[in-house]
């Protein structure tokens, strides 16, 4: 590595395991979840624990943390409600750039309950936008004035309207709006797409950099529709051509769209399995995949799958953006979530065995070999490299 990475965890504070949380209605939360962890990234790409801060009690299931641009200042979503307000948070916390210590420097409402995704901003003196899975909302907050790093109250919000259950098997993921992601185009940074696990669609906002605002009707035509169950959760995007790769929790798909930076409209050209043949849900109309990338190459789309607990790598055509799987790659360990693609390597989150894989990547084939494994005594949910 050319120069000194660290990774900061997020992680979640339920007790048992990811498959336990959907038959649990109160899981027991774990005594060390509560926790920010920071690590650095070895030669051999394990992980050796630098600093770990509970922020005074501020953190709640940090499952989700980003950092902005310099690397100076990270902000993490606390997915759990807080009992008394009953709202989440987004928290900002500064990193000490020479040993990578963490400070608190304050937290906001996060304008709804269960925050699960952060996108950092830098095009407009800095905002952050949140996704809130469990009320289906999604808000922007401007970075302070001052050059802290900290967070101002939120200048807007949208809520997506509650619907009918589309599914009695999916009666608790599939009952209302439920905001996974949030993130802007990186044509225009004009553009906000929400994938909502809830509602099987995409919607489409466009986003006010000067004002820090999200403009857009509920019934927008500019909001896109995927197939019933799929449960859209996370999406990037190709570095050169106009396509968005998105992946779908709930029947293990990826959906491969074309996208207008000039109108914001989506169009869907293709819509490929997530798994190998054979494989079976550990649920009923739910498969569980986690996470989705592109490498900067433009070449390969790899996804985390937590039926199979694989990564699964798909080859990009270069002409018009489709993919096909070439390879079904164990993630290491069980319950893959978040992962980060470096230029020759990729590195897994695994929630229930609490370990983070390294894997080294050939950018001309895609393979993967695991070549470093990092056991953790959190569920790390989220990892976050800065460096």
């Amino acid at each position: 590595m050319a120069a000194t990475r660290r990774i900061y965890v997020g992680n979640c504070n339920y007790g048992g395991t990811w498959r336990d949380s959907y038959s649990d209605p109160n899981p027991k939360k774990e005594d060390n979840g509560n926790v920010l962890v920071g690590f650095k990234l070895e030669e051999d790409f394990r992980l050796t624990e630098i600093t770990r801060t509970d922020g005074g009690g501020v953190f709640d299931n940090p499952s989700y943390v980003i950092a902005d641009p310099t690397g100076s200042t990270l902000y993490v979503s606390n997915e759990n409600p807080d009992t008394v307000t009953g709202v989440s948070a987004v928290i900002a916390v500064a990193v000490d750039k020479a040993t990578g210590a963490l400070t608190v420097l304050g937290a906001q409402d996060s304008c709804g309950q269960g925050a699960c995704h952060v996108e950092f901003c830098d095009s407009d003196g800095g905002s952050v936008l949140v996704a809130n899975y469990t009320s289906g909302s999604v808000a922007a907050f401007p970075v302070a004035a001052g050059g802290s790093g900290a967070l101002d109250a939120a200048t807007d919000s949208k809520q997506a309207a509650p619907m009918l259950p589309l599914d009695p098997a999916l009666a608790d993921r599939q009952e209302r709006p439920h905001a996974h992601q949030i993130k802007l185009d990186p044509w225009t940074g004009e553009w906000a797409l929400v994938s909502d696990l809830g509602m099987d669609k995409i919607f489409v906002y466009k986003y006010n950099s000067a004002t820090k605002t999200l403009s857009g009707a509920a019934s927008s035509s500019l909001h896109l529709d995927v197939q019933k169950g799929a449960g859209p959760r996370h999406l990037d995007f190709h570095p050169t051509l106009k396509v968005i790769y998105q992946l779908n929790e709930l029947d293990a798909t990826v959906g491969v769209l074309s996208f207008d930076p000039a109108s914001g409209k989506l169009n869907q050209l293709q819509v490929v399995g997530a798994l190998a043949d054979g494989v079976q849900a550990k649920r009923d109309g739910h498969q569980g995949s986690a996470d989705l990338h592109v490498h900067s190459n433009g070449k390969f789309v790899y996804c985390s799958n937590r039926s199979d607990n694989t990564l699964t790598t798909f080859a990009i055509d270069g002409v018009d953006g489709t993919i096909k799987a070439v390879a079904h790659t164990s993630s290491g360990g069980e319950i893959p979530r978040n992962f980060v693609l470096l230029q020759t390597h990729l590195i897994v989150a695994n929630q229930d065995t609490r370990n983070v894989v390294a894997f080294s990547l050939d950018p001309e084939t895609g393979a993967l070999v695991q070549v470093a494994d990092t056991k953790l005594d959190v569920s790390p949910t989220c990892l976050c490299v800065v460096g």
